[in-house]
């Protein structure tokens, strides 16, 4: 049985133009995906604050083997899919993957012969990809990472860039 998270939610203006105004997409539970009436920037809101993000992903990923494995099926088409499109503009490099979750999308790219690193918030997922998958991945966010300038050829974040408070700012560092 899952705990029950208790999570702090904030209402936001648009993180991209500040727009104040938003259509709403889809809702589920507390969380409300809406899309900018300014610019059609697609974020939650509201949103979790920034510490109840970080707690909240302590506890979100399955434990289970079987759930873990569960999980890389469902994903597998999307980063095989993923990893064809960038193959398409350079074969081989460096891959730095945000948000890196249990590492399968890394694990599919070291098969390609890349040079991965990820990026990660929960230390379930972090030990996992470590520990089960032999990856490199850090503690994340980002931007507590001081990774050399132009170290990597790609960079990627499934799932990501839709929770985090200043999505330029992620840009700009990515």
């Amino acid at each position: 049985m899952k705990k029950e998270i208790n999570i702090e939610m904030e209402e936001v203006e648009c993180p991209l133009c500040g727009g104040t105004k938003s259509l709403p997409l889809h809702q589920e539970s507390s969380s409300r995906m809406v899309r900018c009436s300014s610019c059609g920037f697609i974020y939650l809101n509201p949103r979790p604050t920034g510490d109840a993000l970080l707690r909240f992903y302590q506890d979100y990923l399955p434990e289970d083997e079987s759930s873990v494995e569960a999980w890389q099926r469902m994903m597998q088409s999307v980063f095989q899919k993923a990893a064809n499109l960038i193959e398409r503009y350079k074969k081989r490099g460096r891959l730095l993957d945000v948000g890196a979750g249990f590492g399968f999308f890394l694990s599919e790219m070291r098969g390609r012969e890349w040079e991965v690193i990820g990026v990660e918030i929960s230390q379930k997922a972090m030990d996992y990809a470590k520990h089960s998958l032999g990856l490199t991945v850090y503690p994340g966010p980002l931007e507590r990472i001081a990774f050399p300038e132009s170290d990597f050829d790609v960079v990627s974040g499934f799932y990501v860039i839709e929770h985090l408070p200043q999505p330029m700012e992620f840009l700009k560092e990515c």
